[in-house]
């Protein structure tokens, strides 16, 4: 729940970030909103895994903290390479 309200915004400023550099600024085409997607499920599935694993000798906050630095790289690779794909990829 915590790695939720952690990553919300983020998320947000992001793909606001992602749809700012895009070559026509702001034009979504369906290859985008299925990135979104694919990066959210992505996050939705990772984050419950890592919360369920066994993390001897740490504290509770220890999965917490593993879940949202794990879903930040996630979030940031995804919609990197999308915005590669999308700028470069003739």
């Amino acid at each position: 729940m915590i790695t939720a309200f952690l990553m919300l915004p983020v998320l947000a400023i992001l793909m606001g970030l992602y749809s700012y550099a895009l070559p026509q600024r702001g034009q979504l085409k369906l290859f985008d909103y299925s990135l979104f997607v694919i990066v959210i499920l992505l996050l939705a599935g990772f984050v419950p895994w890592v919360k369920q694993l066994e993390w001897p000798g740490t504290g509770p906050q220890w999965p917490e903290l593993v879940a949202a630095v794990g879903a930040y790289i996630i979030s940031l690779t995804g919609l990197s390479a999308g915005l590669f794909w999308r700028r470069y990829h003739k």
